[in-house]
């Protein structure tokens, strides 16, 4: 097992993923000690196998920061970890739930004499401090219980210092939406390989009409507007994330003077 300490500030950002071993249950956690005006955590994780008594396995695991420091920040990046935990205030209840959830259906698929599918769920979080002393919370979660396929979704969580949660409409102008759209599109269509003037009605998108949407999530990073759509927000599961980045240069007159 690999522990990591990070300590970011406005001027720092640290990247380091723990891993996870193959027993049936695994953790790794630290305490740190906060300086003043940092976050600071160590990378933990745990992890969780199970069998319910059948051929066919469910298997969770959780790798996430551990924080320290204590604060607004701290505080509002602690909630929105919650996404990863499945709800519950802390992993190892999230992936408690978990296995709870996959016993009780191998034990129901038994009793009708059916054989239970295995299920999974992966969840890693990351905490990133690279443009104009904005924070990122990012999670990368799968998970699968049944059906065609599993489900996997990004969720990107963007906060100033003081803990607030920024959204479209603290990072853009009154107006920006309408002109971003446009841009939006271009960078769609080379997405999907498609010529730039491509219209949205053709471009074989869950869209009605000829207005690209907002993502539900989106960054500042030091390269520029980092954009995000999942699955099914605004193409078919087949068609996978549609992610990309705009230069900062383009985004003159859409975001505000702060953030550019």
């Amino acid at each position: 097992m690999i522990k990591s300490i990070f300590i970011i500030t406005c001027s720092l950002a640290a990247i380091v993923l723990t891993g996870c071993g193959n027993n049936n249950e695994s953790s790794d956690t630290n305490n740190t000690i906060a300086t003043t005006d940092s976050l600071v955590f160590t990378m933990d994780s745990i992890y969780r196998k199970g069998s319910g008594g059948t051929a066919n396995e469910a298997e969770a695991s959780i790798i996430y920061p551990n924080i320290a420091t204590k604060g607004p920040l701290a505080d509002s990046i602690q909630q929105y970890l919650r996404w990863a935990f499945r709800g519950a205030n802390t992993a190892r209840a999230g992936l408690d739930s978990f296995m709870r959830e996959y016993e009780s259906y191998a034990n129901d698929m038994k009793l009708i004499g059916s054989e239970p599918h295995g299920w999974y769920y992966h969840a890693k979080a990351n905490v990133y401090n690279a443009y104009k002393g904005l924070f990122t919370l990012s999670l990368s979660l799968e998970e699968y219980s049944g059906g065609a396929h599993g489900n996997y979704v990004t969720q990107i969580y963007l906060f100033d210092n003081k803990g607030k949660n920024l959204t479209w409409n603290d990072v853009i102008v009154p107006d920006g939406e309408k002109r971003l759209s446009p841009i939006l599109q271009t960078y769609i269509a080379q997405h999907l390989e498609l010529p730039p003037n491509t219209k949205v009605s053709d471009m074989g998108l869950l869209i009605i009409g000829e207005t690209i949407p907002l993502s539900q999530y989106f960054r500042l990073s030091p390269a520029g507007l980092a954009v995000v759509y999942n699955p099914y927000e605004i193409a078919a599961y087949a068609v996978g994330s549609i992610n990309f980045t705009i230069p900062y240069s383009q985004l003159k007159g859409i975001l505000k003077p702060e953030y550019l």
